[in-house]
């Protein structure tokens, strides 16, 4: 956790937030902060268990910017970008299949896992809710190599990328008097085998700078799970979970 919180700060710390606010007729949102994940769920086509993997935990990083409007029809736009990136090495106590070769019990194998999410989220606002469609585009790579045992030396690779589209909803409910909110997000499109969700919810506290500014911390809870189902033997039911700490500025 202290790893976590001394990160989370110096991203806070080193992360710009600027904007033009010149008419009161549209909004600038802009944030920034580190989450720490914790993995769990399986890889391959055994479906070998990330913890035999020796998969850790690590602290990623997100940030996006939203432009809000008030013109009818036109869209509101909200562009993120999250990264995940972890690594570990495991003994295996059973076949790890992946990628269409096979590391044999006993062996040890080190693997490495790096996804990075562009979000382009097209929303309307409808009473309390944002409504709309995220254009995720995806970029996942998963690497194992065997290091010890009959294996040693063996590398195997995939790399699953597209864009996926995704239900988007989100709300914000600010409490009376207090400067304190609660808010929450999610992502979602299930289709074949395979789905994909991606949820949040915080509290968070914003403080007005004057009549055209505002600047905000969240603590809150996201995650996210990616089941690839049996894609071209890469298959993966895998979830990452865990705190966050962000700032965020609105004008």
């Amino acid at each position: 956790m202290k790893k976590f919180l001394a990160t989370t700060m110096l991203i806070i710390a080193s992360t710009p937030a600027f904007a033009i606010d010149a008419t009161p007729f549209f909004s600038v949102y802009a944030g920034a902060g580190g989450w720490a994940t914790e993995v769990s769920g399986d890889l391959g086509g055994t479906s070998t268990d990330v913890e035999d993997l020796g998969i850790d935990d690590e602290t990623n990083n997100y940030f996006y910017v939203a432009f809000e409007h008030w013109v009818p029809v036109i869209p509101n736009v909200r562009l993120e970008q999250s990264s995940i990136s972890t690594k570990g090495t495991g003994t295996i106590s059973t076949v790890f299949n992946f990628a269409d070769a096979n590391f044999t019990a006993d062996s040890e194998v080190a693997t490495e896992i790096d996804i990075t999410m562009l979000d382009a989220v097209l929303y309307y606002e409808i009473a309390m809710f944002d409504v709309g469609l995220t254009f995720r585009q995806f970029d996942v790579e998963v690497e194992a190599v065997g290091t010890i045992g009959a294996d040693s030396g063996a590398i195997r690779s995939e790399e699953v990328d597209g864009v996926l589209p995704m239900l988007y909803v989100q709300t914000k409910i600010d409490l009376p008097f207090t400067g304190l909110y609660v808010t929450g997000a999610a992502n979602y499109i299930s289709y074949d085998d395979k789905s994909v969700t991606d949820f949040r919810a915080a509290l968070g506290y914003g403080i007005e700078l004057s009549i055209v500014a505002e600047i905000g911390l969240e603590l809150g809870y996201r995650s996210f799970a990616i089941d690839l189902g049996d894609e071209d033997d890469f298959e993966g039911d895998i979830s990452f979970s865990g705190a966050y700490l962000g700032a965020n500025i609105k004008f």
